[in-house]
């Protein structure tokens, strides 16, 4: 299986993803075969020309979640950050996911037969901060 990288960027576009590239499981392991970071950045690196240590390795789980274009790297934490869906909606540092301000409401039984959905309307929770899931029809052109 291919291990992916993200390729952060300097200067004006500093911690940003700029592109995500995949490895060769061989051209990331050591002398015993096992993953190492190092070894698939200095790889990445010898291919590309972009410094070893702007790729970042991009698990399928952990680091928040799979790197994509324009994503944020932040070191500090070791995660890679979506961009922020909405104003109200906060930064989970445990897993890199942005999270609503409320709870989803759960859908129904019926709801989920009927092909219901629940989508965030910003303007609603600003006119309420109580409220801000609206129930929607799947396929509805929705946020």
């Amino acid at each position: 299986m291919a291990k992916r990288f993200a390729k952060i960027g300097v200067e004006a576009s500093a911690n940003k993803v700029i592109s995500c590239e995949n490895a060769n499981d061989k051209d990331c392991e050591n002398s015993e075969g096992v993953f190492e970071e190092s070894i698939g950045q200095a790889f990445m690196e010898s291919i590309s020309g972009w410094p070893a240590n702007l790729w970042i390795y991009s698990p399928d789980s952990g680091r928040g979640h799979l790197a994509n274009i324009d994503d944020d790297w932040d070191a500090a934490q070791d995660i890679f950050i979506a961009q922020q869906p909405f104003p109200s909606w906060v930064l989970d540092t445990a897993t890199g996911q942005w999270d609503a301000p409320i709870p989803e409401p759960a859908l129904t039984p019926e709801e989920i037969a009927a092909g219901k959905k629940y989508g965030w309307d910003e303007a609603l929770y600003e006119s309420d901060n109580t409220k801000g899931f609206v129930l929607y029809q799947s396929g509805d052109n929705w946020n």
